[in-house]
């Protein structure tokens, strides 16, 4: 018989090392935040998506004023507040009436509301306050505008006058610039004071009209069909060249007269200059306040404080208090969601009247740097 070959016995398979149990990271939990920082937080928040709301609504109405879709906006007048600038043992007083920036006949308000520039609304309540308080006994004008619309200066001219009329006596300081309509309402003045650097003159006035004939024609392809009655029924327009005849027209129309009435006030507030010695003067050009002085356009060079002196002077006064004017607005007026908000002309106004005024030159008494 064959033998069978013994039977090795079976080795024993190493077993697999049992798997480690996963690490859990705990994360400590952070403190949980104070309710009132919590409430701060909110509040910060709050504040400023109602300070965003009420921004959008001011530029929402003030494009709506501009765009005609507000209807009639007619602006009442503001009440006016009387301050006092400088106290003294005396019921007397000298007002202070500022005439800052553009000359407007009407408030005009900025893009947030407010208003910029001096209207002549505004300067007339102030006279009006002016000449009803008794104890004003003199007042001192503080001119700091390069002028505005010829209209508007001259109206403001006229409401100043009715100061001295009533017996109380205008002194001018000029600021850094009282030049065209700012010259000529510091007229008024019976006494004027420039500073040093002072930009005074340009006499004169300006207007200009906008041709956007290559504009229509050209690039948008609009041409216009004109029916007039008349030969300068269109005179001038936005929309055609003009002939050198309908130049002149314009010139002499309104440039001309509005010119002499300038040198008329002139002539009138400078009593010391003869009108053949302004003339030369009043070409637009500008003077600084001492060529000012040598030319007899202004008295002499002086301070806001040395026009606070002169005033009493002139009203015998040996002390007095100063007072000044401002508007009382409220919040709502002034971020420009009131009814009685100054309309706004630092949005684009692209309504009907906006084209028409393309074609309305008006005169201005502005220096244009």
């Amino acid at each position: 018989m064959t033998q069978m070959p013994p039977i090795e016995p079976r080795q024993p398979q190493p077993q697999p090392e049992p798997l480690a149990p996963p690490r859990v990271q705990i994360q400590p939990i952070p403190p949980a935040e104070s309710p009132r920082k919590s409430r701060g937080g909110l509040c910060l928040l709050l504040l400023i998506l109602i300070g965003s709301l009420l921004v959008n609504m001011a530029l929402l109405t003030n494009m709506a004023r501009n765009a005609g879709l507000g209807g009639s906006q007619m602006v009442q007048p503001m009440p006016l507040k009387s301050m006092l600038l400088e106290d003294a043992d005396t019921d007397d007083a000298i007002a202070v009436i500022r005439i800052d920036g553009i000359i407007t006949e009407r408030p005009v308000g900025g893009m947030l509301g407010g208003v910029e520039g001096t209207d002549y609304e505004f300067v007339k309540q102030q006279v009006a306050a002016a000449l009803a308080d008794e104890n004003v006994r003199g007042v001192v004008l503080e001119v700091n505008s390069p002028g505005g619309g010829a209209t508007a200066s001259d109206m403001m001219l006229e409401e100043l006058k009715k100061l001295p009329a009533g017996g109380k006596k205008i002194v001018v300081h000029m600021g850094s610039v009282a030049a065209s309509g700012g010259y000529y309402v510091s007229m008024s003045g019976e006494t004027i004071l420039a500073q040093p650097t002072t930009i005074t003159g340009s006499i004169g006035v300006i207007g200009q009209v906008m041709n956007v004939q290559g504009l229509m024609e050209d690039k948008l392809g609009i041409k216009t069909t004109v029916f007039k009655s008349g030969a300068y029924k269109d005179v001038p327009s936005a929309f055609r060249d003009m002939s050198e005849e309908e130049f002149r027209y314009v010139q002499d129309t309104l440039i001309g007269p509005f010119y002499e009435r300038f040198l008329s006030m002139v002539d009138e507030g400078r009593p010391k200059l003869t009108r053949e010695q302004i003339r030369p003067l009043a070409d637009g050009r500008v003077f600084m306040g001492q060529v000012a002085v040598d030319n007899g356009l202004v008295d002499r060079l002086g301070s806001y404080e040395d026009a606070i002196v002169e005033a009493r002077r002139l009203a015998g006064l040996s002390q007095s208090r100063v007072i000044g004017y401002s508007r009382q607005m409220t919040v709502l007026e002034m971020l420009g969601l009131s009814s009685n908000a100054p309309r706004s002309a630092s949005v684009v106004n692209v309504s009907r009247d906006a084209i028409h005024s393309l074609s309305t030159p008006e005169v201005l008494m502005l220096w244009q740097l």
